[in-house]
């Protein structure tokens, strides 16, 4: 296994990681050097058996995967990691005789295909940067759609605490307050504004709703 650090000056915000399969060892270890000098982290595998393995037990945006391997091709493999759930976006490389193989290989979910020899080794870096970059627009998508659902799973609660230093009274009216307001703000996020859902979610008549919304806020709400 090769690793290979980003440069101090690396353009790229994030660092991203790339897996190289090739059971080529003298371009294998000339894609690493490519890709360090762009800035990626790079881990090697000599084989599909070997590169998938690593995809399993790693977390890598963009694997740069040889077609003819022994052991495991890379089609196979692509195959493979689909099936496994395996997140990191799979870029193909493949001589001219196999392009139609590298076509299928996209169908089956392969981010792009490399024909070998490369045009210039600024097509490697694009395409693995490219690959690199949607995989990670795609985790933090997924993260974010986590996070939307764990708080729309979550109760939000009150703080009722600074309220028992008053008089009963006047902590009843303050939590109605705050319950108003919390309450109203949650409807109307989830109605997306709009004051006819919101009403009749809240089991109130349009006139009573607007009233209450004025009750918190001060102001007419919503269309």
């Amino acid at each position: 296994m090769t690793t290979s650090t980003p440069h101090a000056d690396d353009p790229i915000h994030e660092r991203l990681r790339a897996l190289v399969v090739d059971d080529d060892a003298e371009l294998r270890n000339g894609l690493v050097r490519i890709l360090q000098r762009a800035g990626f982290e790079v881990t090697t595998a000599a084989d599909g058996v070997d590169g998938l393995e690593r995809l399993s037990a790693d977390d890598f945006d963009a694997a740069l995967v040889d077609v003819a391997m022994p052991r495991m091709t890379g089609p196979e493999l692509l195959t493979r990691a689909k099936r496994a759930g395996l997140t990191t976006e799979i870029v193909i490389m493949t001589a001219i005789a196999d392009f139609e193989i590298a076509i299928n290989a996209v169908h089956e979910g392969a981010f792009e295909f490399l024909t070998k020899p490369f045009v210039s080794n600024d097509a490697v870096v694009i395409a693995v940067r490219n690959a690199s970059q949607r995989r990670q627009l795609t985790r933090r998508n997924h993260d974010l759609a986590q996070e939307l659902a764990a708080k729309e799973r979550s109760p939000q609660t009150i703080d009722l605490a600074p309220l028992l230093e008053l008089p009963y009274a006047e902590a009843k009216s303050r939590a109605l307050s705050l319950f108003n307001e919390h309450y109203l703000g949650e409807l109307m996020q989830r109605t997306g504004s709009n004051v006819s859902e919101a009403a009749r979610r809240s089991g109130l008549d349009r006139s009573n709703f607007r009233r209450l919304v004025r009750s918190v806020n001060g102001r007419e709400g919503g269309r």
